[in-house]
């Protein structure tokens, strides 16, 4: 029979295995001015989780290159934590 405790371990592995990493979308300026932030994200090896700062916008995305898609071309992903290892896109 499985214990309360085997049962609980199974996320608590996986999440151990794959840990989320936090990020800032930010504005990327062609002219040299100051950027700003657009919004800020999680995301695992096969997930990424977007919110947006001022539209009230999230997204459940399958890499990182539908950002664009939602923030347009003019953005620049920075890692607050190592990024994921296999996660697809820029950054």
């Amino acid at each position: 029979m499985t214990s309360l405790d085997e049962i609980a371990d199974i996320p608590r592995n996986l999440a151990v295995a794959n840990p989320p990493s936090r990020f800032a979308i930010c504005s990327v300026e062609d002219d040299g001015g100051d950027g700003f932030l657009l919004g800020w994200g999680i995301a695992t090896t096969d997930r990424v989780h977007v919110y947006s700062v001022e539209d009230n916008m999230t997204g459940q995305l399958g890499s990182l290159n539908a950002i664009g898609y939602l923030f347009g071309e003019a953005h620049e992903i920075v890692w607050i934590d190592p990024r994921p290892e296999g996660l697809d896109g820029p950054g």
